[in-house]
């Protein structure tokens, strides 16, 4: 059964994301100079080090709340020009709970839904961490 729990830095997003929004590709496979010989057979040479990728929308929230969870995501960064930091989530492929090196990747927009007086409601965002 799959899980929704990712967290960055001090920021959980459990309770902030879309379920049907969330996708995860753990442990994704990194290559250096594979290349196909004159058989055309692949010679793959796969490194030991791999990166997972969380991506996810949120629900819509008020703007508090959308100012809580950015404060507690730009808090978090560990260098600000890279928004990176560490985050935990639950590997699907080993079904154990990680800690990584990720960066929140730098096509976060961010969409008003509607304003009320001095109230602003925000649509979902999506939300895309890379594993370093």
């Amino acid at each position: 059964m799959g899980q929704t729990k990712f967290s960055f830095g001090s920021c959980t997003f459990d309770h902030l994301i879309k379920a049907e929004t969330f996708k995860i590709t753990p442990n994704a496979r990194q290559d250096l100079d594979s290349y196909r010989d004159t058989e055309g057979v692949l010679q793959r040479n796969a490194l030991a080090h791999t990166a997972t990728i969380v991506e996810f929308d949120t629900v819509p929230m008020w703007d508090n709340k959308f100012s809580s969870m950015m404060s507690a995501i730009t808090s978090s960064y560990s260098n600000v020009n890279e928004r990176d930091g560490t985050a935990t989530y639950f590997d699907e492929e080993n079904q154990t709970t990680k800690t990584g090196h990720f960066y929140l990747d730098s096509n976060f927009q961010v969409s008003v839904m509607q304003q009320w007086g001095n109230r602003t409601l925000y649509d979902s965002c999506h939300f895309k961490f890379v594993e370093y």
